[in-house]
């Protein structure tokens, strides 16, 4: 059954999760999110525009937002020139339930250009697989989107694939990595560190590392330092993104050094960047990506109880600062 609904300040709705006890977006808008904390600093719209393809993970795929907002803002990029064009999506979802809703949040009114592409207008879609060969494009869409199946369809002259793959990311993403998918942008988008440390680990940063291409951008709505010390062990730059309501942006983690911000890219406070070197930086780790939630957390607990001593063995003039 699909998830209630719940309408964020923006307008757009987001589902309540009861396991964790938080909402699957920022409670001051769900749209716009999406746009300033996931699309816009990815870049990915840029990169389309100069490469005329663009390659993106999306997980947890979850109500669909960040995908869409980026079709939506490339279809708006595209109504007056309708050039070739291709977008490979792969995303990545445990929750089947959640999906469903994918459906509820097209209905948005700043979705309005992407439905009219889609072909869906105010027509319920049946939530059924569809037969390649004699589906229409937008049966294959609303499939994909839908987490059915995955599908090549087309958005005016733009071809896209859309693979939502169910299961345990820390399952998948090894496949991917196995399979040589390679990225311009991650979209790392789960609950909380502080309710599922194990989705949020240095290990999993360092599949994404392994599998982004020279410009590539992982983006996250957490500013917390355990997120941004396991992305800097993994071999990203550090940098933040726009603060959305009350919370104080996210962090994008970038494979190049910027010479120049680019749209919706901050620098780190100096605070803060002197913050990833003290214990509060420590990562959560699971080398085999597969320990349990508990083993994850106590894990950092034991490696920040002996910080103050491991520092003192691998630089013994360095004193740490937390």
């Amino acid at each position: 059954m699909p998830r209630p609904v719940v309408q964020t300040a923006d307008g757009s709705i987001t589902c309540f999760d009861n396991e964790t006890g938080e909402h699957y977006h920022n409670k001051a808008g769900a749209f716009t999110e999406a746009k300033l904390n996931y699309v816009e600093p990815s870049g990915v719209i840029d990169i389309f525009r100069s490469n005329r393809k663009v390659s993106v993970l999306d997980v947890p795929f979850g109500l669909g937002y960040n995908t869409l907002v980026m079709l939506q803002q490339i279809l708006e990029l595209e109504s007056e020139h309708n050039q070739p064009g291709e977008i490979d999506i792969v995303g990545i979802e445990s929750d089947a339930n959640i999906l469903a809703v994918v459906e509820r949040v097209l209905e948005d009114d700043r979705f309005k250009v992407l439905r009219t592409a889609l072909n869906q207008g105010s027509q319920s879609f049946s939530k059924e697989a569809h037969d390649p060969e004699t589906s229409t494009q937008n049966e294959l869409a609303m499939s994909a989107l839908l987490g059915l199946q995955p599908a090549r369809f087309k958005l005016q002259n733009i071809s896209v694939i859309i693979d939502v793959r169910h299961g345990d990311m820390r399952q998948v993403l090894p496949q991917l990595r196995e399979a040589n998918h390679k990225f311009d942008a991650v979209w790392h988008d789960p609950f909380s560190p502080n309710k599922m440390p194990e989705l949020w680990t240095t290990d999993i940063f360092k599949v994404y590392r392994s599998m982004m291409l020279e410009h590539g951008r992982v983006c996250t709505y957490s500013v917390s330092v355990t997120t941004r010390g396991g992305l800097l062990e993994a071999g990203f730059n550090i940098y933040g993104s726009t603060p959305v309501g009350d919370k104080s942006g996210g962090t994008v983690a970038s494979v190049q050094q910027f010479d120049s911000l680019p749209l919706g890219v901050t620098l780190l406070p100096e605070s803060e960047s002197l913050r990833l070197k003290t214990k509060s930086g420590v990562p959560f780790r699971d080398p085999t990506l597969d320990r349990a939630r508990a083993e994850v957390r106590k894990g950092r607990e034991i490696e920040q109880k002996n910080y103050g001593n491991n520092v003192a063995q691998a630089n013994p003039s360095q004193c740490p600062l937390d």
